[in-house]
């Protein structure tokens, strides 16, 4: 489904993130050589097929590289909540065989780093937020994004088509855990299969909401948490199935800033749980207060 997104769209934009006051977007053609290049650094590192790549920070274009170049490689995605505990977060690491673990920042690499040594089986750890590594913990399996995704340059595109050949649609596309509020964080697994036809009666309704604009026009904002089903469908399934354009949140998106990226993206789709929606009512009758002309 992902490569035959990409050789529909091509140059097409498909991902968007503001990062200080400047927008960066990212192409099909773009998209997929990012995630090329993560599956080619995971065949230098010689992770075994079907382990998996856990994911832990704020929704980026850096998360959906991450979880979309391990599937090319036939490895199984994980997300882990940032606001998990270091003893959940070994917990899910070890639980799910995960050989690569990505980090949003150094802050988050902390729960990690208090026991190094739980993690023999972990290959690398890959930090995508922040320009440098932590100087006080040392470790040869810590490495930053940009040199993370130069490891597999010499790798040829045919090493992992082939394993993208061997994959089957019944075989675990993702585990999705719960947050572990109620003891340690219980996995799901979910197929390839699964995660492709779900998509499609959502995006057969949202067609039908409004004929008037082709599916490719589309614009959805991501938010709600890549490690959550919800999220994962949504965003990432429901975009490499339809050829939409996703745009990534500011990480204190629930904490404000959502409705400045709501207003920049101006979404056509937007997806929220009953709490967000009762942000918006709240925040609407505030300023209906303020105005009472306006009531």
């Amino acid at each position: 489904m992902f490569i035959n997104q990409v050789k529909s769209s091509g140059s097409r934009n498909s991902l968007f993130v503001e990062r200080g006051g400047k927008i960066l977007t990212w192409s099909w053609d773009q998209y997929y050589a990012e995630a090329m290049k993560f599956a080619k650094a995971l065949a230098k590192l010689q992770v075994k097929e079907r382990s998996a790549v856990a994911i832990m920070g704020f929704n980026s274009p850096e998360w959906v590289f991450a979880f979309i170049g391990g599937v090319l490689y036939n490895c199984v995605g994980t997300g882990i909540y940032s606001t998990n505990a270091p003893e959940a977060c070994h917990y899910q690491v070890d639980h799910s065989e995960a050989e690569i673990v990505c980090i949003e920042n150094n802050e988050m690499l902390k729960r990690f780093t208090v026991s190094l040594d739980k993690f023999p089986r972990v290959k690398a750890f890959v930090v995508w937020g922040d320009s440098e590594l932590p100087k006080d913990v040392k470790d040869s399996r810590f490495y930053l994004w940009k040199d993370f995704m130069k490891l597999g340059n010499d790798v040829a595109d045919k090493v992992i088509l082939e394993k993208v050949a061997r994959q089957k649609p019944g075989e675990c596309c993702t585990l999705i855990y719960t947050s572990g509020t109620t003891g340690m964080p219980k996995g799901c697994m979910l197929s390839h299969d699964n995660l492709c036809w779900e998509t499609i009666p959502m995006m057969t309704e949202v067609v039908k909401s409004d004929p008037s604009i082709p599916v490719i026009s589309h614009r959805v904002v991501s938010y709600l948490p890549l490690s959550h089903i919800a999220g994962l469908a949504v965003d990432l399934m429901a975009q490499i199935m339809s050829g939409h354009e996703l745009y990534f949140a500011r990480p204190d998106a629930l904490a404000g800033t959502l409705v400045q990226t709501l207003t920049w993206a101006r979404p056509t789709i937007f997806f929220a749980v009953p709490r967000v929606w009762e942000k918006f009512e709240e925040k609407l009758k505030e300023i209906g207060a303020s105005k009472p002309q306006f009531m």
